[in-house]
């Protein structure tokens, strides 16, 4: 979005495509709803620290 004279101006293109995104969004989100990550707050209390992976790496080099 840019000032232009009097008016704001947005570019058609990008608020389709962030437009398209929202849709998309709420389809899955609409979908999915609840199921066992929905229903279960904690889901993802086991997943690993992927920053400990990224500094492993980050040392290796």
């Amino acid at each position: 979005m840019r000032h232009k004279g009097k008016y704001w101006a947005i570019n058609p293109d990008a608020y389709d495509a962030h437009t398209a995104s929202l849709i998309g969004l709420a389809a899955v989100s609409e979908q999915f709803e609840g199921d066992y990550y929905d229903e279960n707050p904690d889901w993802d209390a086991n997943l690993p620290d992927l920053d400990e992976y990224e500094d492993a790496d980050s040392g290796a080099e």
